[in-house]
């Protein structure tokens, strides 16, 4: 081990020999520091303390420097601390005086590291610092340095500001614009703020200078044209990849003609991708959450989309069905909660009650196929043998009603039989009037007890029906005309309107406003209009070559099986009127009862050929004049051509309407004239039978009656599935005319 450097002047002999005695005990390596040399010592000389190892080791080494080895520096840390030790004390014996004077201590720096005895003594110092700080002369002193420091402060911001206030006015002047000015804003007297408000003011007035905006828009423009360029490259990215990017607030700035060129790009790239379909599937998914979400709330008013000109895939067509099914549902909703006035409730109840009889009568057959879908039936008996097993499925049970009609509004082309208005009726809910079937135009029978039942069956079957004829034919109609491909939207609504037409729902044009009034005053206007307008050809005035070709095919088939059934029925035996001045004619006659396997259609027909040609055939097969003229008789005199008592063009064109009234109305007219449409004496208990015994009931007895058991079973089941019969009542001799009984297909 060293020997300590040859002691000062000033060093003991006392504390040299415990130098080196210190010394000694740090050689061995168990001892770490100067704690673990004074405890060795304190061994064998209790007396001594660590203040008295330390002192003597600090006046052994000052100003003794030796090369170190290895070995050493464990003796050189325990120097240091010792001198570390010393040094303390020092502090705080000056600390201590510091505070009893009342003077400022001198800035010192901090030890490195320390052991526990030394942080204790630093602890102790930094106490006596904090209280010396804390002293009356400290604080007043801290005082007085501040307030010098604050008005060097203010001198030189007040004298850099004027400096600035002079270039700012030198710049207006001359139009340029200056250095833009660093700023300190910190605490100030009054004068540097006012000089900082000036140059604030004159810095805005420079703002506004054509020149600061061009400074500030050429210096942007690089920053501008590197962004501008690298969201068109992720617009073109996400228009090839079919995605939307993340939204972002525009925030436009001044700019040169170059980021505007840049920016018009962006813009044409981003109204683009607005129109891609990934955008507007986004658009339409969000519509179809709003819309079930307002359903769920149901008290929020709906507002109608603005249509739009852009193809849509099938995929959007699907949500915006989707949408608009629940939106429909949500008005249907509104419709039914919202509070009604007194005269909104007494006209509601009144076109239940005049509806009623009408549902009654048509209701307990399965009328739908040889009533409004006959002439579909018809022309495509395979699939009308498909759509009544679903018939006769719906009659039996509500839920499978329900099922086959949620299976037709979620086909593949759902969306497009909206989009094309084919007509589907609804079968669930509180529709409005002028939705539903023309047969059920009245909740108020379903609610009859016992009877009520079977009255909603009635109207499943016949709604499921019309339904699956109506969108099965469309979709053949589209896969046949198109090969398998997709209809355009004109296309679409040509063939949705044949359909309509063709099962029943014509096209009221300017009164369809008025569809539900008249609906209360005839029995059935929708199914009138759609007779005359498929005996017209008004289906084929639509649409394209394509469509029309198709929509003829239908008509050819239709004709095709009505000549079928035609020859059949003649072959059973049945005769047929060919003249169409007849009333028989296109009906087939059985003895004295009539059926008609064109729904009505034959009617229309002999009303239009009597009115052209002015002539009507009798029963007995006489051609007469039904338009006055004079005319000259067997005896040379002239006399109308009509005969007294005849019925003239007038009377036949009244007795037509009369015969299409509704139940309501017609039997307030027969009480009054005392007599039906075809002259049968009426009383009141003949009206209330006519107003509550079914339609398909009234003749069974009579046909049963006419033509026996075995022919006349087969004729009232064809009377059920909605074929027109008609009894006449024998004649006797000098009797009226024949008589018939009015039927469904009449009206």
């Amino acid at each position: 081990m060293p020997e300590p450097a040859k002691r000062k002047p000033d060093c003991s002999e006392l504390s040299l020999a415990l130098a080196r005695l210190a010394f000694l005990h740090a050689g061995d390596p168990n001892v770490k520091n100067l704690d673990d040399v004074v405890a060795r010592i304190q061994k064998d000389h209790p007396g001594l303390t660590r203040q008295d190892v330390a002192k003597a080791i600090e006046e052994a080494t000052t100003g003794h420097v030796q090369a170190l080895t290895d070995a050493e520096r464990q003796l050189n840390a325990i120097k240091r601390e010792a001198r570390r030790d010393a040094e303390l004390r020092r502090q705080i014996a000056e600390a201590e005086r510091l505070i009893k004077e009342g003077l400022l201590p001198t800035s010192e720096s901090r030890p490195e590291t320390a052991t526990d005895a030394i942080k204790a003594l630093e602890a102790v110092r930094d106490t006596l610092n904090k209280r010396l700080a804390d002293s009356p002369p400290a604080k007043a002193a801290k005082m007085v340095h501040e307030a010098v420091r604050d008005a060097k402060a203010d001198a030189k911001e007040a004298q850099r500001l004027r400096e600035q206030i002079a270039d700012m006015r030198q710049s207006l002047a001359s139009g340029t614009v200056p250095p833009k000015p660093v700023r300190a804003e910190s605490d100030a007297s009054v004068a540097v703020k006012v000089l900082r408000a000036e140059r604030d003011a004159l810095a805005k007035e420079i703002d506004r200078l054509p020149a600061a905006a061009k400074a500030r828009a050429e210096k942007a423009a690089p920053k501008q044209l590197a962004a501008l360029d690298a969201q068109i490259a992720a617009l073109e990215q996400n228009l090839a990849a079919g995605t939307l990017p993340p939204q972002t607030p525009a925030k436009p700035s001044p700019a040169t003609e170059a980021v505007q060129a840049k920016r018009a790009e962006r813009d044409a790239k981003r109204k683009a991708l607005s129109q891609s379909e990934a955008a507007q599937i986004k658009r339409m998914a969000e519509s179809l959450d709003r819309a079930k979400e307002k359903l769920a709330k149901t008290y929020i008013p709906i507002k109608a989309d603005p249509p739009s000109n852009t193809p849509a895939s099938k995929q959007l067509q699907r949500m915006a069905y989707e949408r608009d099914r629940i939106k429909a549902q949500i008005r249907e909703n509104i419709r039914n909660m919202a509070p009604k006035s007194t005269w909104a409730k007494a006209t509601g109840l009144a076109g239940e009650v005049l509806n009623a009889p009408r549902t009654l009568i048509t209701s307990l057959d399965a009328s739908a196929p040889g009533r409004q879908g006959l002439i579909l039936s018809v022309a495509n008996p395979r699939r009308a043998l498909g759509a009544g097993k679903a018939m006769f499925e719906a009659l039996a049970s509500p839920t499978k009603a329900h099922a086959i009609n949620e299976e037709i509004l979620n086909r593949p082309n759902a969306p497009q039989y909206a989009r094309a208005k084919l007509y589907l009726a609804p079968l669930e809910g509180a529709p409005a009037l002028n939705q539903r079937e023309e047969a059920f135009m009245s909740k108020l029978a379903e609610r009859i007890p016992v009877l009520g039942k079977a009255v909603s069956a009635s109207q499943q079957a016949y709604v499921t029906y019309l339904n699956k004829m109506r969108a099965d034919t469309f979709d053949a109609m589209v896969d046949t005309m198109t090969r398998g491909g997709e209809a355009t939207d004109q296309e679409a609504k040509a063939l949705a309107s044949f359909i309509n037409v063709a099962t029943g729902r014509g096209d009221l044009g300017k009164l369809e406003q008025a569809a539900t009034s008249l609906n209360t005053i005839f029995f059935s206007p929708r199914y009138l209009a759609s007779r005359v307008q498929f005996l017209a050809g008004t289906p084929l005035y639509k649409g394209n070559a394509a469509t029309r070709k198709a929509i003829a095919k239908e008509y050819g088939k239709f004709m095709l099986g009505s000549g079928l059934i035609l020859l059949l029925a003649n072959l059973a035996g049945g005769e047929l009127e060919a003249d169409p001045r007849s009333s028989d004619f296109g009906k087939v006659k059985i003895g004295n009862t009539r059926l008609d396997p064109f729904a009505g259609m034959s009617q229309i027909v002999t009303l239009g050929s009597r009115l052209a040609t002015g002539e009507t055939k009798t029963a007995k097969g006489e051609i007469v004049p039904i338009r006055h003229a004079d005319t000259v008789n067997k005896k040379g005199k002239t006399v109308d051509a009509v005969g007294y008592g005849a019925r003239d063009a007038g009377e036949i064109l009244g007795t037509f309407m009369r015969s299409k009234f509704a139940p309501i109305p017609g039997a307030a007219v027969n009480l009054i004239e005392g007599e039906n449409v075809v002259g049968e004496r009426v009383t009141a208990a003949s009206t209330a039978k006519d107003l509550l015994v079914p339609l398909s009931f009234r003749d069974i007895y009579a046909t049963m009656q006419e033509q026996g058991v075995p022919r006349g079973t087969a004729i009232s089941i064809l009377n059920l599935f909605g074929v027109g019969v008609q009894n006449h009542e024998q004649r006797a001799s000098k009797s009226p005319p024949p008589k018939k009984r009015p039927s469904f297909s009449d009206r």
